[in-house]
């Protein structure tokens, strides 16, 4: 068959066409020469890669300086680490020694009295003990001696009979009896600062007689950081930040310290300065603007952060940061170091590129301006011979004596104008052979759409399959169809059904192959259909004797999403009977009657699962009641005259006709009559619980009346209901007793995750800092292969950490252990860091996110930390979910309680089923729960943030249309509406 030529191509006076898939050039171009576009071809194509390898090699450079200042940072905060607590190791060892000499022990053990008062002598050895083990450096600590009243009775430096009992560094011992680290504190009568560490001395009967007490001005602290100037590079230097983010010592600006590096409110200030943890000095001087510090140490999965080391100047600094448990107090030691200091190399190298670069424009230039002159012509020439062919000029022959692209162009504008001149009348013929086609192929998709609506309606799968083979024979007159399904035990294809004569021999023969055996068994393997249009050119197809005038076959899978439930085999007795229409066509049946036969599999397998649900149910409940019998007393009770007498399981109430009905299971009625004359009449029930009977109900009367139908009526609704009401009351003490369980289990949980903190974290720190020193390169090359595995490691590690993150979290929430800082915070200003930190989230996808904060919104009172929290989940998710759009932060004031904030984030990504919304905030729930998933997770960050905004005082809400976004929006309460005396159940103020 030719090819199809556009009937317009013949007309050779109309304006030929340009084709679709050449791209149009641009408007600017059109005024310009070849020779032009040539010369500025030339440049770019040199320069782009130039230019692109100096960018890069300038980025990897800088990359690499980058990498290595990091690390030095965190090795050299590492070594300020280990530093300190060398420092803390060695002096509480010296304290806990001093506690134990035996001098020490008997001079606090003996009463103080005006009978008896210690001995002088003994006093002063003490203390030229402790001025010995102090030493002569003028930052040596002070030693002290409190008694167990409090009162310092040695002292190194002079000062005895002062009253220390209110003080931390005393009471602490006395209490724990343990050792005790003060924080630093600072003595606005000395002006200096101070740090304790003090341990109580225990006599021999264990009781506590006193407190050992080392007191060293917090200079030490300047002077350990001090000394590690420059360790990590050129002007780099520490900094020793408390619990608190004061500055205790800073190795760049000792005049900064006993600052803060975070705004603190006046609030927080008095209560610091109070517990004198602060001087006494105006707010301005108690804060050091930094900017990019406070996000640096907000984000918990960064070391490294960039911070601006004076708010007036431009000039950036790399910092890194470790943590540092002091006791009970979490420091953190910051190492920094200015970028000049480590990107000088970069200027040189900038400016030697530059030289180069413009050396290669001139060379290139000189070049193309000689090499574009014999290129051009030539195409100038070939594009009027074009361009007279398109005008109708089809004799016209262009030179194809080029063998280059020219010399292609030239001779496929002669194959052209050849191709135009030979079309002729079949084009006609072409038209109508292609609407018989399309005519054939409507036909066949009408049948296909009815074999496919019918299929759904039938769920017996003999019947499914007599009537698909039969449908397709007789519709697409086909020598033979027959359809085989996988045997799932031994996996072998077992003929299922057969069209005609031939399929009911086959399958009475129970005629089965082996997976990949033969064309049926190849197309089951391969999950890919088989085409032979003439079978005796196929090398593995077997002839069967019961089908002899096979000559075409197709076999196409029975597909069930990924999964090949059997093969639909078709063959004729015709050559070249199949086309790619009816391989599509043929597929598309096959696919419909895979989810037919998987649909009538399940509901068999469901009804079979309904009736063992059913024998289990009656298993489980006569074993319930088993259980029952063997724990109470009372086997039942007897209504007698106005009263119940209880029946013990000894005594035979089992009179014949209650045993009567508990075997029939069925109501039966009695009459009986003494000797004397006497009679009753009896009735009785047997009471059935899901088709177990689990006692019996007797009615008995003196008097030989028949009973009425409405009495026999009452008394079966009544045994109706009393199995009933027994399961109930069965059923909610089991539950009691479960409720029980599960709350001691939850305890116990909460506890151990709450204790282990330390001991997940620890090593799982260790893993990734490990990794990472591999993955910079600072203990050596390592293969592509090993990079990669360890590469792994790290993100698994990190991974899990976060994990394990809020799996704590939410123990120490359900603990009652969270402490929220409550303070007031500007919602613009928090929103706006939030902002800075979600922007890595997007990473390259088509996502932006935009605020939209309502003007002159008063502040809220909350845990900054723990509201960033909450945002940066909500924001994570909306991008993690969103492929394309916009994520919107907005915030205003609630229409439904005015007191409070309304903060929502909204998105446009895939949304949530409705059936799903009300899931969202449980633990461990995930809307796609499935494994092939894309979006990763633990399932616990909307369950705390869930938490979190309750702690607060306020709630949560989700609203969302699936497949065009969600909106997550949480209330706050603002400061005016948190009376100064009210604290939300829950919150904890901390410190």
């Amino acid at each position: 068959m030719s090819n199809f030529i556009p009937p317009s191509a013949t007309q050779p006076t109309e304006t030929a066409r340009p084709v679709e898939a050449m791209p149009r050039p641009k408007r600017w171009s059109i005024h310009f020469s070849m020779r032009f576009k040539l010369i500025i071809a030339f440049l770019v194509v040199a320069l782009i890669p130039l230019g692109a390898m100096v960018y890069i090699n300038y980025l990897s450079t800088k990359t690499m300086l980058i990498g290595v200042a990091n690390r030095s940072l965190s090795v050299g905060a590492e070594k300020v680490i280990a530093d300190i607590e060398t420092f803390f190791e060695t002096n509480k060892q010296t304290v806990q020694e001093v506690a134990t000499w035996p001098e020490v022990i008997s001079y606090l053990s003996r009463p103080v009295t005006a009978d008896l008062s210690p001995d002088e002598a003994e006093k002063q050895r003490i203390r030229e003990s402790l001025q010995r083990l102090r030493g002569q450096d003028e930052n040596a600590p002070s030693f002290a001696l409190l008694n167990r009243q409090g009162q310092n009775v040695v002292d190194t430096s002079g000062q005895i009979d002062l009253d220390e009992s209110n003080q931390n560094y005393f009471i602490e011992p006395s209490r724990t009896g343990q050792l005790y680290v003060s924080p630093v504190i600072f003595e606005p009568a000395k002006e200096e600062a101070f740090l304790y560490i003090s341990s109580p001395v225990i006599n021999t009967l264990g009781q506590i007689v006193g407190v050992v007490r080392m007191q060293y001005k917090a200079e030490v602290l300047q002077q350990l950081i001090a000394q590690h100037n420059g360790l990590a590079g050129e002007q780099s230097f520490a900094i020793l930040l408390d619990d608190k983010r004061i500055q205790l010592a800073n190795g760049g600006n000792p005049d900064q310290r006993f600052t803060s590096v975070v705004l603190l409110s006046e609030t927080a200030i008095k209560e610091l300065q109070t517990e004198q943890r602060l001087p006494n000095k105006l707010t301005t001087d108690l804060f050091v603007s930094m900017p990019g510090f406070q996000a640096g140490l907000d984000n918990p999965t960064a070391p490294y952060f960039t911070i601006q080391l004076d708010e007036t100047d431009d000039q950036l600094a790399l910092a890194a940061i470790e943590k540092l448990q002091v006791q009970q107090f979490s420091w953190n030691v910051v190492f920094v170091q200015p970028q000049e200091a480590f990107l000088s190399p970069l200027q040189e190298q900038i400016f030697t590129a530059g030289v180069i670069l413009l050396a290669i424009i001139i060379v290139v230039f000189i070049l193309a301006f000689n090499i574009s002159r014999p290129l051009s012509n030539p195409l100038v020439f070939l594009a009027d011979v074009a361009q007279k062919v398109a005008g109708g000029a089809l004799g016209l022959q262009a030179p194809e004596g080029s063998r280059d692209e020219i010399g292609v162009v030239a001779r496929a504008v002669n194959s052209l104008a050849n191709q135009l001149r030979d079309l002729s009348g079949n084009l006609d013929q072409y038209i109508a052979e292609r609407t018989r086609a399309l005519g054939t192929l409507v036909r066949s998709l009408e049948t296909s759409t009815q074999i496919g609506r019918q299929i759904t309606t039938i769920l017996e799968i003999d019947e499914l399959l007599r009537y698909v083979v039969n449908r397709i024979q007789i519709e697409f007159n086909f020598y033979y169809t027959h359809i085989y399904l996988v045997d799932q035990a031994t996996g072998d294809l077992v003929m299922a059904e057969g069209s005609g004569e031939v399929g009911r021999r086959l399958k009475a023969q129970g005629h089965r192959l082996k997976a990949g055996e033969g064309i049926v068994g190849t197309v089951a393997s391969s999950n890919e259909f088989f085409l032979s249009n003439d079978v005796s050119k196929v090398l593995n197809f077997v002839s069967n004797p019961l089908l002899p005038d096979t000559r075409s076959e197709l076999a196409l899978p029975l597909r069930k999403g990924d999964r090949v439930v059997g093969v639909l085999d078709i063959q004729d007795n015709k050559l070249n009977r199949f086309t790619s229409a009816d391989v599509s066509l043929m597929q598309s049946i096959a696919n419909q009657t895979a989810v037919a036969i998987d649909n009538a599999r399940l509901l068999t397998e469901t009804q079979n699962a309904l009736k063992e649900v059913q024998r289990l149910t009656r298993r489980l409940t006569r074993e319930g009641w088993d259980q029952i019998s063997e724990e109470i007393s009372v086997s039942g009770y007897r209504f007698s005259s106005g009263a119940i007498v209880p029946i013990s399981p000894d005594t035979d109430v089992w009179l014949p006709p209650m045993k009567e009905a508990v075997t029939k299971q069925q109501l039966i009625k009695q009459t009986e009559s003494d000797n004397g004359g006497n009679s009753e009449t009896e009735l009785a029930v047997p009471l059935i619980l899901r088709g177990e009977v689990i006692g019996v109900l007797s009615v008995k009367r003196e008097e030989i009346t028949a009973w009425a139908d409405e009495e026999v009526a009452a008394i079966e609704a009544v045994a109706n209901q009393v199995p009933l009401a027994l399961e109930n009351a069965r059923l909610s003490k089991e539950q009691e007793k479960t409720i029980v369980q599960l709350k001691e289990v939850d305890r116990l949980k909460s506890e151990f995750l709450t204790s282990m903190s330390h001991e997940l974290r620890t090593p799982l720190n260790s893993i990734i800092g490990f990794a990472d020193v591999i993955l910079q390169g600072i203990d050596g090359e390592v293969s592509d292969m090993a990079l990669n595995d360890v590469r792994l490691i790290y993100n698994s590690g990190q991974h899990l950490l976060t994990l394990i993150n809020d799996i704590l979290d939410l123990s120490k929430i359900e603990a009652g252990e969270m402490e929220l800082v409550r303070e007031p915070l500007d919602i613009e200003e928090m929103v706006s860091e939030v902002m800075n930190s979600a922007s890595v989230l997007k990473k390259n996808k088509p996502v932006e996110i935009i605020t939209n904060i309502e003007e002159d919104l008063p502040a809220i009172y909350a845990d900054k930390l723990r509201i960033n929290q909450i945002l940066l989940n909500l924001v994570s998710n909306a991008v993690k979910f969103t492929d394309k759009g916009i994520v919107t932060i907005k915030a205003e004031i609630s229409s439904n309680n005015p007191s409070q904030a309304l903060i929502s984030v909204m998105d446009q990504g895939i949304g949530i089923p409705k059936n799903m919304l009300h899931t969202v905030f449980d633990r461990f729930r995930q809307v796609d729960a499935s494994r092939k998933r894309k979006a990763e997770g633990s399932g616990l960050g909307l369950a705390i943030c869930k938490q979190l905004v309750e702690m607060h005082g306020g709630m949560i809400e989700v609203t969302s249309v699936e497949g065009k976004g969600s909106n997550f929006y949480f209330t706050i309460p603002f400061v005016d509406a948190v009376v100064s005396d009210y604290e939300p159940i829950g919150v904890a103020a901390g410190n």
